[in-house]
């Protein structure tokens, strides 16, 4: 979603691409920057950006500090070993498994409702496994210490075409978890800057140019038909 090309300057990915085109369609250039996710609704409530575009899941709490614009559906999935040697395709194949996910993550709330049904049903329980970060929980499945990494499906699919040139992962779509809205974030009462985003956006969707930042990544499961103002 944000990255950088090989030389560690030019920025990238979905959520940039789609930044740019739409600030084309506002007749405006950005001044981008790479913050780190915990600092960026901080660096939007003191006025240091205008806007946060990022995979930013938009949920009750944070809108009582910001307003946001959906532009695309976060879906879940797995890092497994390449080619999924435990045949992981949805929740109920956790039973039995080793599954990694982020501490203290929503992640971590789904795999321990998926291994109470798997006991309810008379399968053996999930070992739910926890990491300080998704490099750790990648670590873990690359050295077998856990059977899969239960994350965001773009960041799964990343690493498995980029890691040992695609041959030490796959990444498996988990379907039966619901997607999340993800949205474009501004200071709460900026609402002139957020309804000409959703404006912009949806000149994207019209105009097919949002389908094809989508269809480069290969994660065209994510989009939505409109952009919507939250509040």
């Amino acid at each position: 979603m944000t990255m950088l090309e090989d030389d560690g300057q030019v920025k990238a990915g979905i959520s940039h691409e789609l930044a740019v085109l739409a600030l084309e369609q506002l007749g405006l250039q950005g001044d981008f920057s790479i913050l780190p996710f915990p600092g960026q609704a901080a660096a939007l409530e003191a006025d240091k950006v205008d806007v946060v575009w990022e995979t930013t899941s938009i949920n009750a709490e944070r809108l009582e500090a910001a307003t946001f614009v959906e532009f695309a559906n976060l879906t879940y999935g797995v890092l497994v070993p390449k080619d999924n040697p435990k045949d992981i395709v949805d929740l109920d194949s956790f039973c039995g498994l080793g599954i990694g996910v982020p501490q203290g993550s929503i992640f971590q709330d789904y795999v321990e409702e998926a291994s109470a049904e798997c006991v309810d049903s008379g399968s053996t329980a999930i070992n739910l496994l926890t990491y300080k970060s998704p490099a750790e929980g990648r670590l873990a499945v690359l050295s077998k210490n856990a059977d899969a990494f239960l994350g965001g499906h773009a960041n799964n699919l990343y690493y498995a075409e980029n890691s040992d040139e695609g041959a030490a992962f796959s990444a498996v779509a988990i379907p039966d978890i619901e997607p999340t809205p993800i949205g474009i974030q501004f200071k709460k009462g900026n609402e002139e800057l957020a309804s000409a985003m959703a404006e912009a956006v949806n000149a994207l969707i019209a105009n097919g140019s949002y389908a094809k930042v989508f269809e480069e990544f290969g994660l065209s499961e994510m989009e939505i038909s409109s952009a919507s103002i939250a509040r």
